[in-house]
This record gives structure tokens, C-alpha cells and sequence, in this order.
């Protein structure tokens, strides 16, 4: 065949065809088997991957946590101590107040009340 034969319907080339069509299979044969080790591979690398970077982290977040509970710990006592002794008269007196209001008017020295009507009964005791 002539380097300026173009036409492929030409002798010699129908042999040629098969054998890279046959070589082509072979390679194709060789790629999967060599594809599916390198997927593996690379699992293998990512996994390794998130293990290196859980065990760097780790200590790391740790410490993070405590500086911030080692921080927050005395601002709260602060505020505790602040509500102890700002709102927490405030919140005494208006109790006090309101108990005072909803106290009724009508209680005997005695200590006994006398009650007009009797409470209803819950559903729970009655027969």
C-alpha cells in the first residue's frame, strides 16, 4: 500500500483493521483491572485522608472548647451575681405585692375560712 493510497477500501488493510481492533481489546482488557486498582487506591488515600485529619483536629477542638468554657465560667457568676442582686429584690417586691392584692379581705383571725360553696368535685372522684 502507497503512503498516498487514501482509500481505504484497499487490500492490506482489512488485516490491519483486526490486528489494532485485537490490540485494542487487549489494552481495553489491561485498563480495567489497572482503573479498578487505582479507584481502590484512592478510596484507600481518602480514607487515610479523614483519619489524619480527625486525629489533628481533635486535640485541637478540644482545646477550644475548654478556653471557651474557661471563659464563659466568670462572666456567668457575674451575671448570676448581678440578677442576685438587681432583679431578684425587684422580682421579691412585686411577689409581694401581688400576693398582698390577691390576698382576700374577708379572712377571720381564727385562721378558719368559711367558704360559701363548696369546690367542685374532679371527675376523677366521682362515682
Amino acid at each position: 500500500m502507497s503512503l498516498t493510497n487514501t482509500d481505504p477500501t484497499t487490500e492490506g488493510t482489512a488485516p490491519l483493521g483486526a490486528r489494532a481492533m485485537d490490540r485494542a481489546r487487549d489494552v481495553a482488557a489491561q485498563a480495567i483491572p489497572a482503573g479498578k486498582r487505582a479507584g481502590t487506591t484512592a478510596v484507600q488515600g481518602v480514607r487515610q485522608g479523614v483519619q489524619d485529619a480527625k486525629e489533628w483536629a481533635t486535640p485541637r477542638i478540644e482545646q477550644a472548647v475548654y478556653d471557651a468554657r474557661e471563659w464563659a465560667a466568670p462572666r456567668i457568676d457575674d451575671a448570676a451575681d448581678a440578677v442576685t442582686t438587681t432583679v431578684a429584690p425587684k422580682v421579691s417586691s412585686a411577689l409581694h405585692a401581688t400576693a398582698e392584692q390577691v390576698r382576700p379581705a374577708d379572712i377571720e383571725k381564727t385562721g378558719v375560712r368559711h367558704r360559701t360553696a363548696s369546690p367542685p368535685t374532679p371527675p376523677s372522684v366521682r362515682r
